[in-house]
């Protein structure tokens, strides 16, 4: 009786099918196996972006394939969890080289009723499309990249050569574990069990925010009685102190009268009185990450006894 297209749901009937294929005994082996495990590959193009969702199942496809192909019939390891990577492979490798050439505003919908309408109403405008499908990135989206591969760069200092080249390997260049494998002479499983243990390294770096040693942060945030008559002045710290992971002190921010009142990342405070119903202007390099202003519009809130809504923030160019 002829195989029909039905899913195959059980193990050992996959690796029937795939003793079929690799041994070219069956011509639609092949094809009946991607389609019963067709699912498996449409649940995966279902993480990424929806744009490219149709490309990344052929792409999940063709690396269901070369699976096939690959597998081992005399190892115990479950073909789904082989063909995972394989899969995984070639979507990423597809969005690394494909979904960049298109850019789409994110957090706003741009409302018109053609794609050739101009943004400008005059003769030099340019049509919504070419604004779409525009290559260059905005200056936000720069110093956002930049930010978190400065962040990432510094959180693998501490792995060794051959973990610093599985992580850029296989999730920067989106190279399989046989690939990354081969060039390393270790084995794909070694490959998946580095590329874990450095993930996890580089998340505790992260994520680590131990203050660095003699330095108290309940200090920082305890709370002061309004300073009366006072400005701030700003003075060049030789010191840094590390409130995390990632320096992010330079400057010593002190009243007039020499008393420290913060510390922060290339932070100017405005000279403006520090009253409970006067303004605070804070005046941030646009570079700092988002997380240490509003870090630092916390502390100096709890510091100077003043509510956050009085702390304003300015951006100022780099």
């Amino acid at each position: 009786m002829k195989d029909t297209a039905k899913p195959v749901e059980d193990e050992p009937a996959i690796r029937e099918r795939i003793r079929r294929c690799q041994t070219a005994e069956d011509p639609q082996a092949m094809e009946i196996l991607v389609s019963s495990l067709l699912p498996m590959v449409v649940h995966l193009a279902g993480k990424y972006p929806p744009l490219f969702h149709d490309d990344l199942i052929q792409e999940g496809c063709m690396g269901l394939m070369q699976s096939v192909q690959r597998f081992d019939l005399s190892q115990p390891t479950r073909f789904s969890s082989f063909a995972y990577h394989y899969i995984r492979g070639r979507m990423l490798k597809f969005l690394n080289t494909k979904a960049s050439v298109v850019r789409h505003p994110q957090g706003k919908w741009i409302l018109c009723k053609s794609l050739d309408t101009p943004v400008l109403y005059d003769e030099d405008s340019v049509p919504l499309v070419e604004l779409l499908q525009s290559r260059d990135p905005s200056p936000e989206d720069r110093l956002i990249k930049k930010d978190i591969r400065t962040r990432l760069i510094k959180a693998m200092d501490p792995l060794s050569p051959k973990e610093k080249m599985v992580i850029r390997q296989y999730f920067w260049e989106s190279a399989t574990l046989e690939e990354v494998g081969e060039k390393l002479g270790i084995s794909r499983e070694t490959v998946r069990r580095v590329g874990q243990e450095s993930l996890k390294k580089i998340r505790h770096r992260l994520l680590q925010r131990t203050p660095a040693k003699g330095v108290s942060i309940s200090a920082l945030v305890k709370r002061r009685q309004p300073m009366k008559n006072n400005t701030v002045a700003v003075a060049a710290a030789p010191e840094t102190i590390d409130l995390g992971e990632f320096p992010i002190i330079h400057f010593v921010l002190s009243t007039r009268q020499g008393k420290r009142i913060w510390l922060g990342s290339e932070v100017q405070l405005a000279k403006q009185a520090i009253q409970p119903d006067h303004l605070c202007v804070v005046r941030v390099d646009r570079e700092i990450a988002v997380r240490s202003i509003v870090k630092l519009v916390r502390l100096l809130a709890a510091y100077l006894g003043i509510p956050r809504k009085n702390i304003t923030v300015e951006l100022t160019a780099p």
